[in-house]
């Protein structure tokens, strides 16, 4: 396994859920670390939400695809609304065999379509459901992992913080 500080990682979306973890990873010592969320590309939000993102020592994208190219490990963390369009943005910056873990409600139907595009983009997708809210374990929050990437997953997401039990 990669150790913790080699690790690159991307998040797309930086909202509550985003800035937390994003905060967590670097607290852990991740030195590769990406962000991206749509209000970057609104002229009106895009300084104020660029400068809270370098604020927490996270370097910030011009796109999903930026964010997550060349990432071991890309956490989308977008609004269950936005987790298709999430997937289908990053999947040409995708890395062979990189990890896409999911982390938002999305229904299975559209957590099945996300994994469609990230596989057929090389990626690895891990799906997983947050058992509780974010606030105030964070990282630590309880989680499912499920998928066929799942246990691949597992070892890394640990090393991480996450307290993912696969499903």
């Amino acid at each position: 396994m990669i150790p913790v500080a080699d690790v690159r990682i991307a998040l797309i979306g930086f909202g509550e859920v985003g800035c937390i973890l994003g905060r967590a990873l670097r607290e852990r010592g991740v030195s590769s670390l990406h962000a991206y969320d749509l209000l970057l590309d609104d002229p009106a939000r895009a300084a104020k939400l660029g400068e809270r993102i370098r604020a927490e020592g996270i370097v910030a994208a011009s796109s999903a695809a930026d964010a997550a190219r060349d990432a071991d490990l890309v956490i989308s963390a977008v609004t269950a609304s936005q987790a298709g369009a999430a997937a289908k943005a990053a999947a040409p910056g995708l890395a062979n065999r990189s990890l896409y873990v999911d982390v938002n409600s999305a229904p299975p139907g559209a957590k099945q379509e996300c994994a469609a595009i990230v596989h057929a983009a090389g990626g690895r997708y891990v799906e997983m459901a947050v058992m509780t809210a974010i606030p105030p374990k964070g990282i630590a929050t309880p989680m499912l992992s499920g998928g066929p990437h799942a246990a691949d997953a597992a070892p890394l997401l640990a090393a991480l913080g996450f307290r993912a039990e696969v499903a």
